[in-house]
């Protein structure tokens, strides 16, 4: 199943550094990998730490830039929705959407410090609000199937009915 979710993390990636970079909305590049997290992270909190980490890794490595930029964000994504997700019932039906918002902003937030505390891209702190409203609205669409997608393949582990509990010999 863990080489299935693998997969599933590239091909998202692989569309995101292909096809959506191409077609900026609002001026601002969807990021489907977030919701994506976040949904494996609920199903599986131990995996997303991993999951977070690995994905910001395949990015930065697929955009350039400096190594390891996305892979801190995405791994305290990755982390804070597994925390979450042993924690809080995750089932409530605003959850995933309210977490995604939640974890564009954190993500932003965090991209915006590393790049202001390195000087590696002057950054603005002026022109943070808008897009990064764009940027969150975009995230917000991707919600669905990712969640959709992970409830396929991640099924809950199936209890035991009465004549398993009990080996009879």
């Amino acid at each position: 199943m863990a080489f299935v979710v693998a997969g599933l993390l590239l091909l998202t990636e692989l569309v995101h550094s292909v096809w959506l970079v191409r077609v900026p909305v609002w001026g601002q590049i969807p990021d489907p990998a977030i919701p994506l997290i976040i949904a494996i992270s609920f199903r599986r909190p131990d995996w997303g730490p991993v999951v977070g980490l690995g994905v910001g890794l395949l990015q930065d490595l697929l955009f350039g830039g400096s190594l390891g930029l996305f892979a801190l964000s995405k791994l305290i994504v990755g982390h804070g929705a597994g925390v979450l997700g042993r924690t809080v019932l995750v089932d409530q039906p605003l959850l995933p959407w309210i977490v995604t918002a939640l974890a564009t902003v954190l993500q932003q937030v965090i991209l915006v410090i590393v790049l202001a505390v390195t000087d590696l891209l002057p950054v603005s702190f002026g022109a943070f609000g808008q897009p990064l409203l764009a940027q969150v609205g975009l995230n917000l669409l991707a919600v669905w199937p990712a969640f959709a997608a992970t409830r396929l393949l991640l099924r809950a582990p199936r209890a035991a009915g009465p004549r398993e509990r009990f080996h009879v010999i």
